[in-house]
């Protein structure tokens, strides 16, 4: 058994994880035992809600200095944490309610901002504002602080419909609605009070940065709209839960692999695969040039981070181009390759270990059918492989689990 250590975090020691496919590499931030949540990265800051044996506190670390602060102590659960450069905020759930804290990570100071709500939700920041639901009223409302200038106001958000997932820039405020079955984006422009409404590309999961605002539908493609031109832009991505940071989109899922990281770079239309994450991989968060989440390390949930170059390769074709579906997967004995025309049969399927070694290529499979050909897996201990597929100049790559 694990030892825990205190919740100090010196077990925070930077262990590398895994290795990428090309050289990045996964850093896991924590490792005890206890499970962690609510990662949000800016800057040189991560922040994150973790549980200290109680309830749930909230931890800052700085990147550069390598160094952690647990900001609060309290008997009360502390979730949602945000980070940007001079700033992190987060929800006390309490016994009146939800309170709204802010943190001078210089200072060191915390402040609650005053406001009549009690039950908020779905907290988010920007440089200058902070946004949040609250629905303690007859109505969700939409509330927007001016950090700088300490002022409260709330946004006039529709009636109908069901509101909440708001992000935040230092112009805009967007936010999915549920009406009819159907999300629709909306997008707040603060000092102007104007509402501009998608209707007609209705999606969810909206992200925005300084100049793009981005978000996915139901069969993972993407919306990418300029909020300085005002006009959509052709977005080859597919995924779920995009984040957009300097002209960069990441996203998982999708049409590829459920545990594949992807980063589009929309200036030089460059993709690449950038992570295999495996089982258990959520909340996604991006501010380049890092990337974390958080994902389940065999014991339970800890925060995970990969440090992103400038560069971007541009791949032959891409890692993952759906031309395969693999299944069962997990597997216990015999994997399934199946693929749509007669002639996108593989010359060869390889089983790698995680850091891309090789262990086996199959030339010849156990069964082969019109459209389909299949591997006898069983020889192998269990365990999780990478399964690389090649036809051609067409290379599919994903993260199998050998039961």
């Amino acid at each position: 058994m694990r030892h825990y250590l205190t919740y100090t975090y010196t077990a925070l020691l930077f262990a590398l994880s895994s290795q990428l496919l090309f050289a990045q590499k996964i850093i896991q931030l924590t490792d005890n035992f206890y499970s962690e949540r609510n990662p949000c990265v800016y800057s040189k800051y991560v922040v994150w809600a973790g549980f200290d044996g109680r309830d749930s506190e909230i931890f800052l670390y700085d990147l550069q200095e390598k160094k952690l602060r647990i900001l609060t102590q309290n008997t009360y659960n502390d979730v949602t944490p945000q980070v940007n450069e001079t700033h992190v905020s987060w929800i006390s759930l309490t016994e009146k309610g939800t309170q709204i804290y802010l943190y001078h990570i210089n200072s060191g100071q915390t402040q609650v901002i005053p406001f009549n709500g009690t039950q908020s939700c779905d907290l988010a920041m920007s440089e200058r504002y902070l946004v949040w639901m609250d629905s303690s009223q007859k109505s969700t409302l939409l509330y927007l602080f001016d950090i700088e200038k300490k002022h409260l106001s709330s946004i006039p958000i529709p009636s109908k419909g069901f509101h909440h997932k708001p992000k935040v820039n230092n112009d805009f405020v967007v936010w999915q609605t549920l009406e009819d079955d159907v999300y629709y984006i909306h997008l707040y422009k603060i000092n102007e009070g104007q509402l501009k409404v998608f209707s007609r590309r209705p999606g969810f999961n909206p992200a925005l940065d300084k100049e793009w605002l981005i978000w996915q539908t139901d069969n993972f493609n993407l919306y990418l709209y300029n909020l300085k031109q005002k006009n959509f832009f052709p977005c080859p991505l597919q995924g779920e839960n995009p984040k957009v940071s300097h002209d960069k989109i990441v996203a998982h899922g999708g049409k590829y692999n459920s545990y594949d990281v992807f980063i589009y770079n929309i200036k030089t239309k460059q993709l690449e695969q950038i992570a295999n994450t495996g089982p258990s991989f959520y909340d996604l968060t991006f501010h380049f040039p890092y990337l974390a989440w958080r994902s389940f390390d065999g014991n339970d949930y800890e925060i995970f981070l990969i440090e992103l170059g400038d560069s971007i390769k541009a791949l032959p074709k891409l890692i993952s181009q759906g031309v395969y579906s693999i299944y069962p997967n997990p597997v216990v004995d015999e994997l399934y390759i199946r693929y749509k025309q007669v002639d996108q049969k593989p010359d060869f399927v390889q089983i790698m270990e995680l850091d891309g070694t090789p262990l086996h290529r199959f030339i010849k499979f156990a069964s082969e059918e019109e459209k389909a050909v299949s591997l006898k897996l069983g020889n192998l201990p269990r365990g999780i492989y990478l399964l690389e597929i090649k036809k051609g100049e067409v290379l599919e790559r994903t993260r199998i689990i050998l039961y």
